[in-house]
């Protein structure tokens, strides 16, 4: 499955003392330690999942390494460090580099180590759906004797007990190629890090407008108005595009568990609000699951701590209904809507932890968001009135269509107030800082559970 960075810890800009921790979080093992080799570059972590020998989700494309072969687009080639350092022999890193990673597709995030230079270049993909932040001690603006590159940061920096205080952490932005260099030496006599301006990927590339045209066959919402209303041959365009994106994820999925007591345990799990877009989702899944698979539905409800309140929260109410619709179209499916009912001391205990995995993010929303996830993905609730513990290791969501198709209040106001090309600017707005405001803080809660997601609503 595909993967990413875990952790890349470098200390008093030592090569001999820099380290790379690749860690398969969403299949349970254990980190690999891969120290910076002396010559050459050196791929850290990258798209797969754990190592300098990595893993790939064979359906994608993506470029990684798989059985000692280094896969660029289709591409086969001896090695990756070997691949790369002939496609920069004679040619300047940064361009070439920049050049390879903006070829990926797919959802990854990397390190890689120039050992030459002195250089470690690391990235995400340019949607962001793969956490990947830039922890160092606060307040060092001219470099700094040590830094960490992971998917999720370590602790708190304000914790007492935190072995990173007053360290400041950010998301690293995608689209863009990014580098930490060896620098000047401290007055310590400490040599320091310097984190070098990053080379733009995508310049000028707008990934709304691309979407627009692979849906719509235009690339402004203003275009599309003017030609001839074909609504059922778009919306069938585009659920064709969605059906094709789960089918490959659930294609490459591994086989179902074996039947227990005559019992067939999912391998799919929906994060199910019962909204338009986790229901489309869950149609889609149905489509592409083999027939005799159970699905689950998995719907979250905060309560006082009497089951009766669970019931009249909005989600479960909206939820129940989907649910029933789901078994409408589909009857012959097994739908197993999964009851999560969370109270208030479940909530209190589990928010130091939700806020942990969710930082940088800080807001009361994402608290809130960020735990209806995690109770979610954790699945342990009833099921037909009877204890439930979820066991599906893919979860799908629905995130990013409403930043697409206009999903909240302010586009309605937008559009409004200045007519389709107002309401473009907003969703153009929505979409480009997505990865910062949802992306990332999803990734970095789901992955703790170790379980992959899938967004279909993203896929490019």
């Amino acid at each position: 499955m595909p993967g990413g960075v875990a952790a890349v810890a470098c200390t008093r800009a030592s090569a001999e003392a820099a380290v790379a921790a690749a860690l398969k979080l969403r299949c349970g093992c254990a980190p690999v330690a891969s120290p910076l080799g002396p010559g050459g570059l050196t791929l850290l972590a990258g798209p797969g999942c754990a190592g300098s020998t990595l893993a790939v989700d064979a359906a994608s494309g993506d470029a990684v390494v798989v059985d000692g072969k280094f896969v660029w687009q289709g591409e086969a080639v001896a090695a990756s460090a070997a691949f790369l350092l002939e496609r920069t022999r004679g040619a300047p890193v940064t361009e070439t580099l920049a050049q390879l990673v903006a070829e990926l597709r797919g959802v990854w995030a990397f390190a890689l180590w120039e050992a030459s230079q002195g250089r470690l270049w690391f990235g995400r993909d340019p949607l962001g759906q793969r956490s990947l932040l830039f922890g160092a001690p606060a307040g060092e603006a001219c470099g700094a004797e040590e830094f960490c590159l992971c998917s999720v940061a370590p602790s708190l920096p304000t914790a007492r007990d935190s072995a990173f205080p007053r360290w400041s952490w950010d998301e690293v932005t995608p689209f863009h190629l990014h580098c930490c260099a060896r620098g000047t030496v401290a007055a310590s006599g400490a040599q320091l890090w310097r984190r070098c301006d990053p080379t733009p990927l995508h310049p000028g590339e707008d990934p709304l407008g691309e979407h627009l045209a692979t849906v719509f066959g235009c690339r402004t919402i203003a275009e599309h108005e003017q030609q001839p209303v074909l609504l059922p041959s778009e919306v069938a365009g585009l659920a064709a595009l969605l059906e094709a994106a789960v089918r490959q994820h659930i294609d490459a999925a591994a086989a179902p568990p074996p039947v227990a007591g005559g019992i067939r345990h999912a391998r799919f799990g929906v994060l199910f609000s019962g909204g338009v877009d986790s229901t489309v989702v869950a149609a889609m899944v149905d489509r592409c699951c083999p027939e005799g698979e159970p699905i689950e539905l998995l719907n979250v409800a905060f309560t006082t701590g009497d089951p009766a309140t669970a019931e009249d929260a909005p989600d479960r109410a909206l939820g129940i209904r989907s649910y029933h619709d789901l078994c409408q179209v589909a009857p012959n499916r097994r739908w197993v809507f999964v009851k999560v009912d969370v109270t208030r001391e479940q909530l209190s205990r589990a928010l130091p932890r939700v806020v942990g995995l969710m930082h940088p993010s800080r807001t009361i929303m994402d608290a809130c968001i960020a735990a209806a996830e995690l109770f979610a993905a954790e699945g342990v609730g009833t099921a037909d009135g009877a204890p439930y513990a979820s066991e599906a290791t893919l979860l799908l969501l629905g995130q990013g269509s409403d930043e697409q198709f206009a999903g909240y209040g302010r586009h309605r106001t937008s559009f409004a107030r200045g007519g389709w090309a107002a309401l473009q600017r907003e969703l153009a707005k929505d979409f480009s800082r997505l990865w910062l405001r949802n992306l990332g803080r999803d990734d970095r809660v789901l992955s703790s559970l170790g379980k992959e997601t899938f967004l279909p609503f993203l896929v490019r």
